[in-house]
Order: structure tokens, then C-alpha cells, then sequence
């Protein structure tokens, strides 16, 4: 019998049935994928299997606390810990992205003696007898290691220092960024310090060369604490940086006019502050033609904001720029600051002095979690090269070293092991245990010392070095007690070293502008031809991580690779992109480039990071470097001239850029409100009160890329390879974007736009993705067919296809390390934001244990991870209430989608790119 409610009904819903059923056969070929929708009791996640831990990712000298949560009992979520006063709860993307190293099957490798695989007790037996042999031969033994902010390894290190005479351990930084204002602090304050200026609350920031918004190695402390619609930023760089595209004023030089510039920003200071007595000494010793013309508007600005201004410098640049910068702030009262005791540093650079000096002495090199060759050390690499040792390798990885060394034994990470952390404020901060180690086969720095100093004590009263650490910090202190703080984190609070007193007065005011006068006479120019350690490599190993290699470049958008960026010199008649050959002694070296046409660029750069092409000719780069890193003065070089091959490949394969959208559609929420109130779905009526909403403050956006890396790594989005990427095969659900506007550069992420009128909906033809009761685009995964149609329907292009099953595309998949939480696709299907739909269910979930299913709070992985605090997530209602509905745009609301994701922005600017 004909069924007539078919005549009644609307022609998408008799579509959907239609090609439903025509396609049930085909879309039931995938029962590996589950997705749910809806909260179950069999699936739903609760309390009793997810754990939360308290503890410290080791970074030196600013150690990061963080929570990690665990799944039934494996660590799969990273994020900041917001009672952390420095941090506020944002953490750095090597710091999120560490959890994929713990299951990294590449580490998880045996000890090796003489290139033979061995176990751990027998590799350790093997390097105590070593040494010990050596101590017999009355040889000298250097023990080279990261430098951390254990107390009890530098009581480990002290005590076997000491017991024997034979034994010298070293610290060193992975980058040595402290030199240069290490150098000025001694020189004359004759104090072992470095100064980290906050930046929290000041309404001015005069910046000289410092990409505080990305590359410096405090950038993750510093954007916690940064509004860019509050302050204003002036810039002086000689190359393009995240930091100068957010700037308000951007100021093109080289190193040695930024001192010009520093000197003449000082002298109107001492002006606008009336210290005639010391802009005496200043006029009788810097020359008239080094002071420049400041423009009318940075006057008026410092005379604004002289009692609220702060002045940032790069710590790779000269001793000099760092002390006028010190001055600055020191007139200007520039408070709080963080001062860091580097009383270790300063021990670790005279013991790897006298290791230079007298190399031959020493027989045996041991490397604790330091690769000279990853950290540019040229000195000791050269030594190295020539001058044959025995060495032995402790380390995550097998590396170059791995490669010379006798002995190589596999680090465990950070989740692996105890250990202590001390901060600036003396709190000690407590490393857990999260995991046994993965590899059974691995050890830690700690306990490797720790074995070697009861070794040379002959001491067997304590076999485990968690049972010396907790007797170090228990200190006859009530168990209870202890346990409590191990819980929150820490192990004993302590009170802070004593205020160091860094007045300038006339004489020393004398002695500093002689000093500098002395460099002016030189009229020194710096090389138009440098190398820029990237962020990520501050962390050591931890930055081998695939995760962070996809992750676009803010300001090349270049995934994968690490172009040389080009300078003004080239930029003539010089293609956007291609290869170039780039001349170092008598070798060449053929590397990826982009031109910047658009932005003015005084020093062709290149960006060094964690990677392989670049690792096979670091031999070559380092015999050619000028400057040694580990006691830079003025950053690192590159020599060598630059040469444009003829044939360009301008192909995506060279070098896989994303599109700049031009976003000049964004339409005020007002203008729209009208049009938004004609309703696509009759049947179906949103709950206004329940629907889910995000609101995106393009005026604090910076553009870091940081809710990308945050999005892939907590929806289980898995890398793809450099070829994918280059056929825009990409897996991001998240892409920022960014346009130029009369008050500069503005980012914009763009995502999903869960909308109410969804065209993508209305033409999926087995009903794949639909819409929920609160107001998000759902997608059911193990009913999608790959048609795509959804993804050409979406005028915003935001959907991406999973070309791929992840174990065919991701560079090392393995299941323990994707989210529990999270449904693993299948190749073929169509993705997108789900407005982190796992994460309001288990809310949700949390929430009904508690009696209250309705009122819950929710943060989104990218709104988690934002460093300024430009995503708000939450209901519509009251994101539409708090929030002045004047300064919401949306984005093309001519379709009459009704996106639900809202930019926020002060004025309705005409966007000039």
C-alpha cells in the first residue's frame, strides 16, 4: 500500500531515506569505528578511571608545572595547571605534545656495549667499571649534562665531585641564551643572575630583536601574561617574527642601530624623568651622531607611559643592548621580575673552560642528556671529530653520538621517573612517576648518579634512588603531611633567596656608558646571515616529536621543513619560494627558501629546529660557524653565500604553504539579526537555553598555531606526512588565518562554525551528519560513505577528508597514544570540529553523578591551551549576554547559516589584504 505521509513529506527528508537505504550495505563496512552521540552507561568515562597527576615538565632554569590525566592508567592528556602563579594553567606545544615520546616506538631501544645489545644492569655494571678503571689510570672522566633544577642531583653531583678528584661533572645548557646578560650582570654587578621582566599589566613594550610571541625560550611565560588589544608594542627587529606581525609599530635595523635606537630611547627617558645629573654623564660620553630622531608619535607614547612601560631585549644579542636595556627598566621601576641564581651555569662554564683547555687530559667523556652536535656546541664537536675518547651516550634517542659512543644507554622520559624541581621562589616542585618505564631496558639521570655516587662510597643502604629522594625531602616531617604535598605537586615550600640589590647610581651609570662608548667608536656591523634556535628545542629531545614538526610555522606557514627566510638583498627579482643553494666553506647545501615580498627584512634567516634534512649537513655547518653557541655573544652565524638556483620549482612540494585567507566577510551580529531568524528545520527546535556557542577575540588573537596543536592531539587527528601536506591533504580542523588592517595584522582561527542552517547537513546522502538537540553539526563516523559532498557544500571549508587509515599515514601510530576518549576514524571519511563533543558528554556525565545534569562548564581543547585567552566557549545565551553583541561578527551570515562561532573585534575594520 502507497504510503501517502511520503507526499507530505519535505524533499531533503525523503533524500536522506532515499540514498539511506540505497547506501546501508556499503556504509556498515567499517565495524571497527563506534561513535556514540549520546552519553551510555557502558561507555561513558568516569571518576574511578581517570586520574589526574600533579607534576613538572623539567625545563631549565623555569621548570612547568602541569596535570596529567590518565585513562585506566595511561597518561593521554597534558594541559597547564592553573594554580601555578607564573604559568596561569598555558604550557608551551612541546610541553602538550610530550606524551607521544612515552610510547615513541624509536625509543625503545636496548643499551649497547661495543655496538652489541645488552641489558640495563649490565651497561651500568659496565660504565662503573669503566670509570673506576679510569680512576685507577689516575685519568681524568668528564661527565657532561643537561642543566636542571634538581637540588638533590646537584647534591649527587657534589658529593661524587668530591669524593674524587678524577671526576669533573658539567653542566650545560641545551642553548646557551644567558651569556650575554650573564656577562653584564657579573661584569657589573658581580652577581651570577639572569632578569625575566614580566610584561603582565604594561601599558607600553619597547622590544629590541625579542620574539617574546614565539621564539625566545620564555615566550610560553611571557604570552600568558600579554593582551594585545591593552598594549602597545613597538618592535625594533632585523629579521620577520611573530612578535613584529603583532606589533603596533614595527622598526626595520641591524643589531648595531637598534644600540643607536636603545641610547636615544634612554636619553629621552632621563628627560622625561629629570635626571639631569646622570643625562650629563650621558651627553659627555655617547656622541651626538649616534643619537637618532625618534618619531613624534613613540615621544609622545614614552611621555604617556613612562611610569608603565617595560623594555625586552634578545638574549642572544650584545652585552651591550642587554645593559642599556637593564637601565631602562631599572630608571623606570620596571616590577615584578623573576631573578634566576645561576651559580650553576656560571660552575658549569668554568668546568667546560678547563675541559677545553686541557682535553687531553680526560679519557672518558659521558653525556647525560647532551648531544654537542644538536646543541651547535662547535667547540667540543670539533674536538671531538679530531681528537679520538671514549665516550659514553645516555639519551632518549639514538643520535650522533650514539653513533661514536662505546656505550649507549636509553634515557626514560619525564612521566618515567622522580625528581625534584626548585624555583625562582624556592618552592621545590615535584616530577611523579606516572608510568613504569616503557622501556624496562632505560634509566634516568638521577638514577644513574645516584648509582654511581654509592658506588664510589661503597655505600648499599639505599638501592633505589626514590627512596634517597624521599629521604632528602621527608626531613622528619609527619608521612601524612608529605604524601599531601606530594599530591599537589611539590615536595617542602622554602622561602626565596635574598633581594639582590641592582641599583644604578652616577658612578656605576659612568661605568656602564663608558663601556659602551668604547663599542660605538668600532661602529661594529653584525652579519646579515644568521640562525634562530626555534622554541621548541629548548626542551631538548622532548622537540623530536612529529607532532611538533607538522605544526605551520605563524609566520611561513610552512609545515615539515625550515626554509631560509630571505632578506631584502634577494627580494628583487627573487620568486615567493623555491630552493636555493646556500654556500658554506667549499660545500653547498641546497635548502627550501621563501621571499617575503610584503615585509621589510634586513637578515636573511634560517630557522633552526628538530630536524632531519638539516641534521645530515650539521657537521658541515658547524666546522664553518664564527661563533661557538655555547658562549655566543651575538647569536649564532651563518657563513657563506646565498645562491637563487635558476630553475625554481614554485610547485606545493617545495614548500607546502597555507592559503592567507582573505576573512573581509565578517558581518556585524546585529546587521544579521534579522536575517538569522528564518528557520531551516520545522521539525526541530533548538533549545536556546541548552545550545553550545564560541566566541573568538580576534583583537587578543596573536596567531600561534597553539589551538591547532591542541585540536590534533586531544581528537586523535594523526599526522600526515610532508607529501600529504604539499596535496593539501592536510588533517587540521582548525586552520588561523591572517589579514591586514589599518591598525595592523589580525588572526583569525577558523573552524567549524556549527550551524544552526548547516549546509552540509541538507546534502549528506546517508545522514552522516546531523544536528543535535544542542545546537552542534554531529558527524556519525561509522556511517559515512566518503561522498564529500559535505565538505564542497561548506562555504567556509572547513571539513577535511581522511585520505588515510592512521596507521598508514602517521609517522609512528600507536593506539596508547591516542585519546580514550576520542573515536579513531577510518580512512574515508569526512571530519571536522566537534566543538569537543567528548568532552561536554563526560561533563555532562560528571555532572549527573552529582545530581545536576544541566549546569556544567566546559573548555574546549583550544580554548584550553590559548595562551591569551582569545576563545571563549560556553552556551549561547550567555555568551550572547556577557558579551556586547556590537563588537560580534560573524562570518558570510549573507548564506544565513547561522554559524554559532562569533569573532569578537572593537571596531568594524576594512580589511586591506
Amino acid at each position: 500500500m502507497f504510503n501517502l505521509s511520503l507526499l507530505e513529506m519535505d524533499r531533503r527528508d525523503f533524500a536522506k531515506i532515499l540514498t539511506t537505504s540505497l547506501f546501508a550495505g556499503i556504509s556498515c563496512k567499517r565495524p571497527e569505528i563506534v561513535y556514540e552521540s549520546k552519553v551510555k552507561p557502558t561507555n561513558a568515562p568516569t571518576l574511578e578511571n581517570l586520574v589526574e597527576y600533579n607534576t613538572t615538565f623539567p625545563y631549565y632554569p623555569l621548570p612547568i608545572p602541569i596535570v596529567i590525566e590518565t585513562y585506566e592508567g595511561i597518561p593521554f592528556r597534558i594541559k597547564g595547571n592553573e594554580n601555578d602563579y607564573l604559568t596561569a594553567g598555558k604550557i608551551p606545544d612541546f610541553v602538550l605534545a610530550s606524551n607521544y615520546l612515552l610510547f615513541d616506538k624509536h625509543r625503545r631501544k636496548p643499551p649497547k656495549v661495543n655496538n652489541r645489545e645488552t641489558t640495563i644492569e649490565n651497561a651500568i655494571s659496565t660504565i662503573l667499571q669503566e670509570i673506576e678503571s679510569n680512576i685507577a689510570k689516575r685519568q681524568k672522566i668528564a661527565i657532561i649534562s643537561s642543566l636542571n633544577n634538581s637540588e638533590f642531583i646537584q647534591i649527587l653531583s657534589n658529593e661524587i665531585e668530591e669524593s674524587n678528584q678524577f671526576i669533573n661533572i658539567i653542566g650545560l645548557p641545551t642553548f646557551d641564551f644567558f651569556h650575554s646578560q650573564w656577562i653584564a650582570n657579573r661584569k657589573f654587578f658581580n652577581e651570577n643572575i639572569y632578569i625575566l621582566n614580566q610584561i603582565q599589566n604594561k601599558s607600553l613594550i619597547i622590544n629590541f630583536g625579542n620574539d617574546f610571541q614565539y621564539h625566545d625560550p620564555f615566550a610560553w611565560y611571557h604570552l600568558n601574561k600579554f593582551d594585545k588589544s591593552k598594549q602597545f608594542l613597538i618592535t625594533f627587529e632585523d629579521v620577520i617574527s611573530l612578535t613584529g606581525l603583532n606589533s603596533n609599530i614595527r622598526i626595520v635595523s641591524d643589531e648595531f642601530d637598534m644600540l643607536r635606537y636603545s641610547l636615544t630611547l634612554l636619553q629621552e627617558i632621563l628627560k622625561l624623568k629629570k635626571l639631569n645629573s646622570l643625562l650629563s654623564i650621558f651627553n659627555a660620553l655617547i656622541p651626538k651622531e649616534i643619537i637618532l630622531n625618534n618619531t613624534e608619535e613613540i615621544n609622545t607614547l614614552l611621555e604617556a607611559n613612562i611610569d608603565n612601560l617595560v623594555v625586552l631585549c634578545n638574549p642572544y644579542y650584545s652585552i651591550e643592548l642587554q645593559i642599556v636595556a637593564f637601565i631602562i627598566n631599572q630608571i623606570c621601576k620596571v616590577e615584578p621580575k623573576i631573578i634566576f641564581d645561576l651559580t650553576t651555569y656560571s660552575n658549569g662554564k668554568k668546568k667546560y673552560q678547563e675541559l677545553l683547555n686541557n682535553y687531553n687530559d680526560y679519557n672518558l667523556l659521558l653525556f647525560l642528556d647532551y648531544n654537542p652536535y644538536f646543541s651547535l656546541n662547535k667547540d667540543l664537536v670539533n674536538l671531538i671529530e679530531n681528537k679520538s675518547k671514549k665516550i659514553i651516550q645516555f639519551s632518549i634517542y639514538s643520535n650522533e653520538m650514539t653513533e661514536k659512543a662505546e656505550i649507549f644507554v636509553p634515557l626514560q622520559t619525564y612521566f618515567e621517573f622522580w625528581l625534584d624541581h626548585k624555583v625562582p621562589n624556592g618552592t621545590t616542585l615535584a616530577q611523579q612517576k606516572i608510568v613504569e618505564p616503557i622501556n624496562p631496558n632505560s634509566t634516568s639521570t638521577i638514577e644513574f648518579l645516584f648509582k654511581l655516587r654509592n658506588h664510589l662510597f661503597d655505600e648499599k643502604s639505599l638501592q633505589n634512588y626514590e627512596e634517597g629522594l624521599f629521604n632528602f625531602y621527608i626531613q622528619g616531617r609527619p608521612k601524612e603531611k608529605f604524601q599531601e604535598e606530594l599530591r599537589n605537586g611539590y615536595f617542602i615550600s622554602q622561602t626565596s633567596r635574598n633581594e639582590i640589590s641592582l641599583k644604578i647610581d652616577e658612578s656605576m651609570f659612568y661605568q656602564i656608558l663608558r663601556f659602551i662608548s668604547l663599542t660605538l667608536h668600532q661602529n661594529k656591523r653584525m652579519n646579515t646571515k644568521k640562525i634562530i634556535p626555534h622554541r621548541e628545542i629548548y626542551s631538548g629531545e622532548y622537540s623530536n616529536n612529529p607532532y611538533l614538526k607538522e605544526l605551520p610555522d605563524p609566520v611561513t606557514n610552512t609545515s615539515w621543513i625550515s626554509p631560509i627566510i630571505l632578506s631584502k638583498n634577494y627580494q628583487t627579482n627573487t620568486p615567493e619560494f623555491g630552493q636555493a643553494i646556500v654556500s658554506i666553506g667549499d660545500e653547498k647545501i641546497e635548502l627550501p627558501f621563501i621571499c617575503f615580498k610584503e615585509y621589510d627584512i634586513n637578515t636573511s634567516f634560517l630557522i633552526y629546529r628538530n630536524y632531519d634534512y638539516f641534521e645530515r649537513h650539521l657537521k658541515l655547518v658547524l666546522s664553518h660557524l664564527n661563533i661557538n653557541f655555547i658562549s655566543t655573544k651575538d647569536g649564532l652565524q651563518l657563513l657563506g653565500e646565498i645562491q637563487i638556483i635558476d630553475k625554481i620549482a614554485q610547485t606545493s612540494n617545495q614548500i607546502p604553504k597555507q592559503t592567507i585567507a582573505d576573512l573581509s566577510n565578517l558581518k556585524s551580529f546585529l546587521e544579521y539579526q534579522e536575517v538569522q531568524k528564518i528557520e531551516m528545520y520545522r521539525n526541530e527546535k533548538i533549545d536556546i537555553e541548552k545550545q553550545w556557542a564560541m566566541v573568538i577575540d580576534i583583537d587578543k588573537c596573536i596567531g600561534c598555531n597553539s589551538c591547532i596543536l591542541a585540536c590534533k592531539i586531544e581528537n586523535n587527528t594523526p599526522v600526515v606526512t610532508l607529501e600529504n601536506i604539499a596535496r593539501n591533504r592536510d588533517l587540521f580542523w582548525i586552520k588561523v588565518y591572517k589579514a591586514t588592517y589599518s591598525s595592523g595584522t589580525k588572526f583569525y582561527p577558523l573552524m567549524c562554525q556549527q550551524c544552526d542552517n548547516a549546509p552540509c547537513e541538507s546534502v549528506c546522502p546517508v545522514g552522516a551528519t546531523s544536528h543535535s538537540s544542542e545546537g552542534i553539526s554531529e558527524m556519525t563516523y561509522n556511517q559515512c560513505i566518503g561522498s564529500r559532498f559535505c565538505m564542497v557544500n561548506c562555504p567556509y571549508g572547513v571539513r577535511r577528508f581522511n585520505f588515510l587509515h592512521p596507521e598508514k599515514v602517521h609517522p609512528n601510530y600507536i593506539p596508547e597514544m591516542m585519546n580514550p576518549l576520542v573515536t579513531v576514524r577510518s580512512r574515508g571519511v569526512s571530519e571536522k570540529c566537534t566543538f569537543c563533543i567528548h568532552k561536554i558528554n563526560f561533563e555532562r556525565s560528571k555532572s549527573k553523578q552529582f545530581g545536576d545534569e544541566e549546569n556544567f562548564l566546559v573548555k574546549t581543547a583550544c580554548q584550553e591551551v590559548c595562551p591569551v585567552n582569545a576563545i571563549i566557549f560556553g552556551r549561547k545565551k550567555e555568551l550572547l549576554t556577557t558579551i556586547k553583541q556590537g563588537n560580534l561578527f560573524m562570518l558570510m551570515p549573507e548564506f544565513n547559516t547561522k554559524p554559532n562561532v562569533f569573532y569578537k573585534m572593537t571596531k568594524d575594520e576594512k580589511s586591506t589584504n
